[in-house]
């Protein structure tokens, strides 16, 4: 926070250029020095870390098992949303978002994950799988912003399971959130067509 005498240098300097320019009107404001040096003591020490390659290791770590977790969480979904929330609507929303997620052969690749939601043990496959690479999606994660914060300790094993499934927990939530937005928009579209 500035103090008086830098607020009161501000004033006066404000009020000098106001009487220099020739309409009386402030002078338009100059680049301040302290902002070009403050973002090169940041970019540079940002792109040093960039070029090491931990973050590489990180950023591939996270994309992998973000592939690997795509799959058994659409099953996930789509068992829920037919077995447990009995919600067709709903569960026509999982499978368009599920297509639009995929590059191509949507229909074969999601007709195939729709026939195996309805196997039991699919499903808690599935459920482990997501375990699994959601600890893999977001503990580098974790410890990547841990480094470039400064923070030395990284948590425990478990506490990283556990945060890694509070936060898979989470986006699943989101993801039905927004699912359930795609269903009521579509019966809302389908009512005005």
């Amino acid at each position: 926070m500035p103090d008086n005498s830098s607020i009161a240098l501000e004033t006066a300097i404000t009020a000098q250029a106001a009487a220099d320019s020739p309409s009386g009107a402030p002078a338009k404001a100059r680049h301040r020095p302290g902002m070009f040096k403050a973002l090169k003591t940041q970019a540079i020490p940002t792109i040093k870390y960039l070029a090491t390659t931990e973050v590489h290791t990180y950023a591939f770590s996270v994309a992998a098992n973000s592939i690997l977790s795509f799959f058994p969480a659409i099953v996930l979904f789509l068992t829920i949303t037919s077995k447990i929330l009995h919600n067709m609507a709903l569960y026509a929303a999982v499978v368009k978002l599920a297509k639009d997620f995929l590059p191509s052969n949507q229909d074969f690749i999601v007709g195939s994950m729709q026939r195996l939601a309805s196997h039991n043990r699919v499903q808690i496959f599935s459920l482990i799988m997501l375990v699994i690479s959601s600890t893999g999606v977001f503990e580098p994660l974790e410890v990547a912003l841990n480094k470039v914060w400064g923070i030395c300790r990284n948590r425990s094993y478990l506490g990283n399971q556990l945060v890694a499934l509070g936060l898979a927990f989470g986006c699943g939530t989101l993801f039905l959130i927004s699912a359930a937005a795609k269903a009521k928009s579509d019966e809302a579209l389908s009512l005005l067509v």
